[in-house]
C-alpha cells in the first residue's frame, strides 16, 4: 500500500502524509495526518507514523466490507 506526502504550499507550515482506503482495488477515502514540516522530516513523520496510518486503513477497510 502507497502513501503520499503533499507539497509544502505558502504560506501554510502544515504537511500532509496521507494513506489510502481501498476496496476492490479502488481507492475509497483517505486518511490523512498533517504535521508541522520544520519540526519533523518526511522521513521521520514517515517512520514514526506511517504504520499506524497503515493499520488504521486496514481496519477500516476490514469493518467496512463486512456491510
Amino acid at each position: 500500500v502507497g502513501y503520499a506526502i503533499t507539497a509544502p504550499v505558502p504560506g501554510d507550515p502544515a504537511i500532509g502524509l496521507a494513506v489510502p482506503i481501498r476496496s476492490n482495488g479502488r481507492v475509497l477515502a483517505t486518511i490523512s495526518l498533517r504535521y508541522f514540516g520544520k519540526v519533523m522530516s518526511e522521513k521521520d513523520v514517515a517512520k514514526r507514523y506511517l504504520e499506524s496510518l497503515r493499520s488504521l486503513a486496514a481496519t477500516v477497510t476490514e469493518r467496512a466490507s463486512r456491510r
